[in-house]
């Protein structure tokens, strides 16, 4: 199903737990989707437009090989080692490791691939890749069905064109498909990190982009991205080192994870995620 969100300070809607402009389109259906909206690294801003359409997965299918005609790419590798300090390692055996050798736990009836106007999402060779056409900053994701309580959740991400402020990550605790909710943990080309949470109010920045030398940073770069989740306390892992510890009780309840991406700088901003899998924490 996909649906349409369009935020505006001319039509007022009461909602629940927040004061924010809110207008419903008449939802129309589309049993395979992706999600895209425009997003701010800022407080939480009535004036933001948002378009949304909704992931149609809402159960984990047996994960087995699938045969498509999409031309695979190039799988991208971890180029660094892990350290005894990465959770990774210290956790031990992951609860949870898609290698996305199979859609299945991404799309439904046999599909791989999703597109619209805004983002293109498809997973073949054993990668999932992400493309957001347009340079306006507006997040396209895919969720899985996976709801972990306390995890530390981890991404292999690879770089293809970026460039400056181009960003991507992970995103967990999404309650639903099709708002948009959740929390955004993510990366820019230009080496920085950032954390985000978007609820019914809208987005808000938790942690503003911020400059790491653990990132490796421009086009053709692989990183791991990691978030260890423990009720509202969060460590932002970057390729096994921690950057940073925060807090934040926005969004309290287990909900879906996934990968995202949005292009600020360059047209066609293409990233390739490698695996996604979560360890449960002692």
């Amino acid at each position: 199903m996909r649906k349409y969100f369009i935020f505006s300070l001319i039509l007022i809607l009461v909602l629940s737990g927040c004061n924010l402009p809110l207008t419903k389109s008449t939802p129309t259906i589309d049993i395979i989707a992706t999600t895209v909206a425009k997003t701010l690294d800022a407080a939480k801003n009535p004036t933001a437009t948002i378009a949304t359409s909704e992931v149609a997965e809402t159960t984990v299918a047996p994960e087995t090989t699938a045969t498509n005609t999409v031309e695979p790419s190039a799988t991208p590798t971890v180029t660094n080692t892990p350290l005894p300090e990465d959770p990774s390692v210290k956790l031990g055996d992951p609860a949870y490791m898609n290698n996305l050798d199979s859609p299945s736990a991404f799309f439904t009836g046999g599909q791989n691939s999703y597109e619209d106007s805004a983002s293109k999402i498809r997973i073949s060779g054993g990668i999932m890749e992400l493309t957001s056409f347009n340079p306006v900053d507006w997040k396209g994701w895919r969720l899985t069905a996976r709801k972990p309580g306390r995890f530390y959740l981890e991404g292999t991400f690879k770089t293809m064109s970026c460039s400056t402020s181009d960003n991507y990550g992970l995103v967990f605790r999404a309650p639903d498909y099709n708002t948009g909710q959740g929390y955004y943990v993510g990366m820019t080309c230009d080496g920085r990190y950032g954390f985000q949470v978007w609820d019914a109010g809208g987005v808000s920045s938790i942690q503003g982009w911020t400059d790491s030398n653990e990132i490796l940073s421009g086009s053709n770069q692989t990183n791991r991205l990691g978030i260890w989740v423990d009720g509202s306390n969060f460590k932002i892992y970057i390729n096994g080192k921690l950057v940073k510890e925060l807090s934040d009780g926005t969004l309290t309840t287990a909900g879906f994870i996934g990968a995202w991406i949005s292009a600020t700088s360059s047209a066609n901003f293409t990233v390739q995620m490698d695996k996604i899998g979560y360890w449960n924490l002692p």
